[in-house]
Order: C-alpha cells, then structure tokens, then sequence
C-alpha cells in the first residue's frame, strides 16, 4: 500500500508540473466517457433495466395478423379475445385494454380526462396492487357492475387533494356516477405513461363481438412456456376461429410478441447504434491519449533511463506509469460523470413524448451505471497506457545518458504512434459516414410533403359524452354548432373537423369493394382508412380537390351517401379511370354503398416517413363520430384565439371540456422527435471524433518535427526550400490519413447496412455522403497538419545543430 500510494503522488506531482498534458487528457477522455455513460444510461433504463411489474419476463402482448397485408400487429376483436381468454392454455391469464377518454364533471371545472378502460384481470396480471383501497374484480366485468374505477396516483392528488377517504366517493363520467374502489402506486406506469382513470369495462358475447377490432391484449405465460410455444398455440386457436367465424376471420390469424419487445422494437436498433457510435469515440479519445503519452514518455527518457541506472526495474516503471495512466483515468471519468449527468438530462428532454416506455423520467445516473463507468475507466486506463508503459521501460541506455539530440524515437514506437493515428482516422470516419447518413435522411424526411399546410393551424379536439349525446343526430348538430361560431372569431379564416387527425396517432380502417365489379375474396378485398369529415375540413388543412366536387352542406344523413377518396386509393382502383361517380360498397355496422363526389389530394396519416393509405372521406352527418378534431386555420398565431374557441364550447355545453388544444405545428415536430435525436446525438459524436482525429494528427505531426528538428536544420543549412519542408511534413500526414480513410470506408461499407431502418430515402451506401465525408476528412487533416509544418519551415539550422 506504502508503494502504492507512493506511485499516486508522484503521478499527481507530475500531473501538475505538466498542467497542459492533463488537461489535454482529461478532457479528451471525459468526453470519451462521458459520452458513454450518458448513452449507456438511457440503453439501461429503456433496453436493459427489468420492467417494472412483477416476473417481466413473462408478459407478452397479443395481437390479430392480419394475413394479406402481413400486419402483425392489429388490434383485437372482443369476441376473438373472449375466445382467446376461454381456450389458451399457454397463459396465466389474458387482459385487455383500451385507451379511452372521458367527461369529468361535477366537484369543479369540467374536465377531458385521460383514461383507460381494462377487464378486471389486467392489475393481477401486471402484478400491480392498490396503494389505497383495491382494484377490479372479475365479477365486474358483468353488464351493469362495472360502474367502478380506479385513479392514479397523481390524478388522486391534483383532483382530490391526496384525500385517503376517496374510496367509495362518486365521480361523474360522461354523465354516468362511478365508484372509486382505489388509488394505484405513485410509481405505477402502464408503457410509459399514467391514465387518469381506470375503468372497468363489461365483456359480453354479442352479435357484434367479432367484428370491430379495437382493444389491445395483454398476457402472462405460465411458467416454463416460451413465446414461441404461445405464438404457436395462439395461431393454432386463430385456425379454429377462422373455420367457426369465417365472415369476420377468415383473413386473420394471431401473433404474441414479448412486452419487451413491444415497447423498445422501434428504438432499440437507433439505441444500439448510438452506443456503438460512442464506442467509437472513446477509442478514438483513447488513441489520442496513448498518442500524448508516447510522446510524453519519449521526452521523459533520460528520467526514466536515470532511474533504471539507479536500479529500478522494468516491472517496476511499468507499474509506475500504468498507476500515472489509471489516476488519469479516475479524474477523467470523474469529470465523465457530470458531463453524463448533463447529457442524460439533455436526452431524456430530447426523447418522443409519447415513447410509450416505463422509466423514461427516471432515467439517469445509477448504480449500475456506476459500475459501467468504473470499468470503462479502469479499462481505458490500461488500454491508452500499457504499450507507452512498456515502450518506456525499454529505453535506450546510452543517448539520453551522454544528452544527444539525435531521434531517440525508436522505429518501432514511431510505426505504433502511427498506427494510433490511423485508427483514429478510421473511427471517425465511420462516425461521420454514418452521421451524414442520418442528416441525409433527415433532410429527405424534412422535405416530404405532408399534404396540408400547417401554418397558423390549431388543433381542438373535443369529444362527446355517450350519455348525453347518444343520438348521432345530438353530435352531428353540435359539431356543425361549434364550427358556426368559431367561423366568426376575428382572425379565424377557415373551420373544420376530421375524427382522427393526420399525426395523431389514431386511425381506424374498413375493408370494401367496387360496386360493378367482381366481389373479391377475403384475402383480396382492398382496405381503406375511413374518416368522418365536415365539409369545410380541406379548406381548413389546405388539401385540394384534384377531381369532382368537395362535400358541402347538402350531404346530410337524409341525403344520398356521398365519399370522397384519396389520390392513391384513385390511382390503385381506378387506373387511367375516372372514379367519380362510381360506388364503393363496405359493411360499418350496416351495409353502406356511397357514390364517389370528388379525389382529394394524399395525406401522409401515420408519419412522414410512411406513404399514404388509401383514405375514404365521409361526411360527419352520415358517418357521426362522438369525438373530432376541429381545425381551426388564423390569419395570426393560432394561440391567440384559443381562449375564444374554448369560451364558445362552454355556451354550447357548460358541461363539455376541450381535451387538447394545440397548433399543428407541434405535431409535425413531435412526429420528427425520434430521427432528430438520432441525427443530434451521431451528429454530435461525429464532430468529437473529428476534433478528436485532428488534434492526433496534429500532435503527431508537432511531435514528428520536434523529433527531425536537426534533420531539417541539415536539410535546410545544406539547401532544401521551405517549400520542400512543409511538403515533407504534410505528405506523411496525407498519406497516413489516407490510408485511414481507406480503412474506415471498408468498415463502413458493412456497418452502414446496419443502420438501413434508421435511413429514409437514402441508401446506407449513399454516394454523395461516400465521396463527401473523405473529402471533409482528408482537408480536416491537412489544416492539422500545416500548423506543424509551417513551423518546422521556420527552423534555424544554427540552433538546430547547436547542441551536438
């Protein structure tokens, strides 16, 4: 212990007698550090870190596959999970689940409140227990028992006061009293986010029960059953299903996939690439290190020569400068962590809003965490300091002894400094291959058409109580109501309603057929998303009527049923046709056959990176929806007249919240969320890595004209031109870089492929980012390399030679 703390001070004295090394160091390694534990910290919370429910590993989600679009992830009919529930015998137990909204009223201002309705056996399965009163029971899943929620945590304190005494209390949603029967944990997340209220939902074989699709199923295996076995047998009940019910199953089948894999499937690969990115950086900032520490040890010869003449061993110098390298380690790892507590900060602010993920609040620096960070530490303190260590222990005996200036670089040692820098090179021009990837597929992405105009746009959406508007005639009349007022706001240009708004998440989709043509089978018959629109909505969002007519006023329920349809489902159907005034024929609860008025112009529903379905356009008094989205199109900021619009909802219904009010905007970025974090954060450890490849060019080069300062003062005195010099000098920095680079594209050209889900409308093996990114590259480096070299250009060949 005597001997090792001996080595610790002696490292930290020549850490300070050296300020301009250490920084250097510990900078360069706290950023390779740093970057590491913030990018491993969110890997861990979001990939690795347990579920936080009871066995995680045994929960799986369950879905409808839809056969003939190869969708293996539809959502559930009730009768289909009925039978599900009835004959599986691969599970503990099967529950389903739905997010839904409701009217809070009564005990305050009236209030939209976020909510799910579940069977009775979804908090058992999650192994999730009330923190006051108790959860559902089985027998309230029967018809006219199920009057009883569950609040959340927060809910219970922000509308209730945290007042222990509310089980039991009523609460009135959508006009109906429910019971509280509890308050779930303050820790509970179901994916990611926190229901308001939980609602019981009654589950009864109906006429109806196999047709709708709309819930989400959750099970738990039993012990010892994998998830292929229950895919198995699911697909096996999905086959009897298919023969029993074939109207409404003949073209499905089912799939499970583990929760796990629900929940980080489509972040998991951007994850894992970023960690791989930040590997990169930390051996790049660990190359540059060992690269000063070469250098370091090559001017510290005569000290480490002397102290060997005085007796001390290799092993002995090999312990004391590996101790120097891992106390450079620890302070910079020290300094890693702040700026990963900073980082994971940044991008959990940075992260979708709707990840849909437990823990994404909690995300940060853990014990785990710390465990990672001390062994990338340790690691990085050996990595970067054993071969300057045993370079240095092998010093020449005699040249520093007798003071020659000669090169006492040995050949050696000077073809390993090389080599770091070469590797270097390589490393960061994979990071910026696959950062310029990623910015090229952004900007792809940015410039997409989305089919609407978003400019001073603004989202009201509003949503219908069943118990007091249960005649569709009572929703199509207040949404009609609301659009005539807002109409004459000052400032408002154009109103109107959709049911499922573009980015929004939500659609809903019907199959059909083309009156006058053949019926098509089951796994032929073409699918559209079906939209309950107002006639003023296409004015509103800015899309245009490409043939026909739009829907006006005159398209009432009494009137003959009327659609319009998008320009892909036109263009699919009817190629080289002209669709209007033609019938599409579907079954919506009732068989429905509708001429088509108009096309209209592709909406990319989903995201910007998805291509447009085929949409078919109802208008809302013949196709009533209790819920829609007003859009509402100003001549200013949107948010101006928000205040006016919710005012106007109040003298409708005094009773009726507005559930989101939100420019359009924000919608657009929040579908953008993910593909920006990615580009931001390879971005970033891109331009690190080239900062960090041309301070190792450069201090090579620096170092390499310290070393031949006589060489070039005998080149000069004998009459070499400064112009010679400075050739000499940036030719080896070319070529090593090029010789990097050369490297680092074969790398590159198989790890790309990994990042081809990441990319939109770009190849990872794009051209233009293949030719660019060297070319930056190698100019990067020939500017590091010009600083040194117009320095040796400035070498007096008198002084040079005047040691010898």
């Amino acid at each position: 212990m005597d001997t090792l703390f001996t080595n610790i001070r002696f490292a930290l004295r020549s850490f300070w007698k050296n300020p301009g090394f250490t920084i250097v160091s510990v900078l360069t390694l706290a950023l390779g550090i740093g970057a590491n534990t913030a990018i491993f910290s969110v890997v861990n919370g979001l990939l690795l870190r347990p579920l936080p429910y009871r066995q995680p590993d045994q929960l799986v989600t369950v879905w409808e596959h839809n056969l003939p679009r190869n969708d293996q992830r539809n959502v559930v009919s009730v009768g289909n999970f009925l039978e599900w529930r009835r004959r599986a015998t691969s599970f503990q137990g099967l529950a389903a689940y739905s997010d839904w909204t409701f009217n809070l009223t009564g005990g305050g201002e009236p209030e939209r409140v976020s909510s799910r309705v579940a069977s009775a056996n979804l908090f058992p399965i999650l192994g999730v227990q009330a923190a006051i009163g108790r959860t559902f029971r089985m027998e309230e899943e029967a018809e006219g028992s199920d009057k009883v929620v569950v609040l959340s945590d927060g809910f219970w304190r922000r509308r209730f006061g945290a007042d222990s005494g509310v089980v039991g209390r009523q609460v009135t949603l959508d006009g109906e009293s429910m019971t509280v029967v509890g308050v779930l944990p303050a820790d509970f997340e179901f994916f990611g986010d926190q229901a308001d209220i939980w609602k019981v939902f009654s589950l009864a074989m109906s006429p109806t029960a196999f047709r709708g699709r709309w819930i989400k199923v959750l099970g738990r295996t039993r012990p010892g059953v994998s998830v292929a076995a229950a895919r198995a047998e699911m697909v096996s009940i999905a086959s009897q299903l298919r023969e029993e019910h074939p109207a409404e199953n003949e073209t499905w089948s089912a799939n499970v996939i583990s929760l796990r894999e629900t929940l980080v499937g489509n972040i998991q690969r951007a994850l894992f690439v970023l960690l791989g990115a930040v590997g990169f950086l930390l051996l790049i900032a660990c190359a540059n290190v060992a690269n000063l520490l070469l250098a370091r040890a090559a001017a510290r010869e005569r000290e480490i020569v002397i102290r060997t003449t005085l007796g001390a061993s290799s092993r002995r110098l090999v312990i004391q400068l590996l101790t120097e390298s891992l106390c450079l380690a620890v302070i910079s790892g020290l300094a890693g962590l702040l700026l990963a507590q900073w980082g994971v900060a940044l991008i959990r602010g940075l992260l979708p809003a709707d990840l849909g993920i437990p823990g994404v609040a909690q995300l940060g620096i853990d014990g785990t965490v710390l465990g990672f960070t001390l062994v990338v530490t340790l690691v990085t303190g050996v990595v970067f300091g054993l071969v300057p260590a045993l370079n240095a222990s092998r010093s020449n005996l005699h040249d520093p002894l007798r003071g020659s200036s000669r090169n006492s670089d040995t050949a050696h040692r000077a073809r390993f400094r090389d080599l770091l820098v070469v590797a270097e090179v390589s490393l960061a021009l994979m990071l910026l291959l696959g950062a310029g990837l990623l910015l090229r597929s952004f900007s792809e992405l940015r410039h997409v058409d989305p089919g609407f105009n978003t400019t001073n746009l603004l989202e009201v959406r509003v949503s219908l109580p069943d118990g007091k508007y249960r005649e569709e005639e009572k929703q199509v009349a207040f949404f009609q109501q609301l659009e005539d007022r807002v109409t004459h706001i000052p400032g408002v240009e154009s109103v109107g309603s959709i049911n499922f708004l573009p980015m929004s998440g939500m659609r809903s989709a019907s199959g059909f057929s083309v009156e006058g043509r053949p019926a098509p089978t089951a796994s032929e018959e073409p699918v559209g998303d079906m939209r309950a629109v107002t006639p003023g909505y296409f004015a509103a969002m800015g899309i245009p009527i490409l043939q026909g007519r739009g829907l006006t006023p005159a398209d009432r329920a009494d009137a003959p049923s009327v659609t319009l349809i998008s320009e892909t489902m036109a263009r699919t159907l009817f190629p080289g046709e002209n669709p209007v005034g033609r019938r599409l024929a579907y079954d919506w609860g009732e068989h429905v056959s509708a001429e088509i008025v108009g096309v209209v112009g592709d909406v990319h529903h989903a995201d910007l990176s998805t291509a447009p379905f085929m949409e078919i356009y109802r208008p809302l008094a013949q196709f009533p929806y209790s819920f829609m989205s007003l859009v509402v199109r100003s001549a200013g900021d949107p948010a101006a007249i928000s205040n006016q619009i919710r005012a106007q909802v109040r003298e409708i219904d005094p009773d009726q919240p507005v559930r989101a009010l939100r420019a359009m905007d924000e919608l657009m970025q929040q579908s953008l969320a993910q593909p920006r974090l990615n580009v931001l954060l390879l971005t970033l450890f891109a331009v690190v890595g080239l900062a960090l490849a041309s301070v190792g060019i450069y201090g090579l080069m620096a170092y390499g004209v310290a070393q031949r300062t006589r060489e070039i003062g005998i080149r000069m005195a004998l009459g070499a031109r400064a112009s010679d010099v400075l050739g000499m000098v940036v030719r080896r920095g070319l070529l090593l870089t090029i010789v990097g680079v050369g490297v680092g594209l074969v790398a590159s050209y198989g790890l790309t492929q990994v990042m081809s889900k990441l990319l939109f409308g770009v190849s990872p093996r794009d051209p233009m980012v293949f030719v660019a990114v060297p070319v930056v590259l190698t100019v990067v480096a020939v500017v590091a390399c010009l600083v040194p070299a117009s320095r040796a250009t400035r070498v007096d060949p008198m002084v040079a030679m005047r040691s010898e």
